[in-house]
């Protein structure tokens, strides 16, 4: 059985915790969340959707990793639906109301019916502060 995502998030904060940059200095809890918001959306990158949709998954367990956020924000230009809708999921568990005026860009131009009533919600979530 497959190891769940948040177990593998542990093992890498452990493994990140001790990695001592080339200076001798180990890395700060922001250089922590980079590395680890970089690495899990490494997968974004590749052509296979299903990749893409996995390094969201990844993401989505990294509750308040400013650089997580960006990289799901940056998913919104996938071009593909079920990535995008994936990206627009994972926003409404670890988005901030720092992302909202991006997410209401991103409504104007949006076409899929679902997607638009998802980031509804999320706007109006982000906005109430929940």
């Amino acid at each position: 059985m497959a190891e769940p995502l948040g177990s593998v998030r542990q093992e890498l904060r452990e493994a990140l915790k001790s990695f001592v940059d080339p200076v001798g200095k180990v890395l700060t809890e922001e250089q922590t969340m980079k590395v680890e918001a970089s690495y899990a959306a490494s997968g974004l990158k590749e052509k296979n959707t299903a990749q893409r949709i996995k390094a969201i998954e990844f993401l989505e367990i990294l509750p308040g990793n400013p650089y997580a956020e960006e990289h799901l924000l940056n998913a919104l230009q996938d071009r593909e639906g079920a990535v995008v809708q994936k990206a627009v999921s994972a926003l409404s568990k670890v988005g901030t109301a720092g992302s909202a005026p991006q997410l209401r860009e991103f409504l104007k131009t949006c076409r899929s019916r679902q997607v638009v009533a998802e980031l509804s919600r999320l706007l109006s979530k982000l906005e109430k502060g929940n």
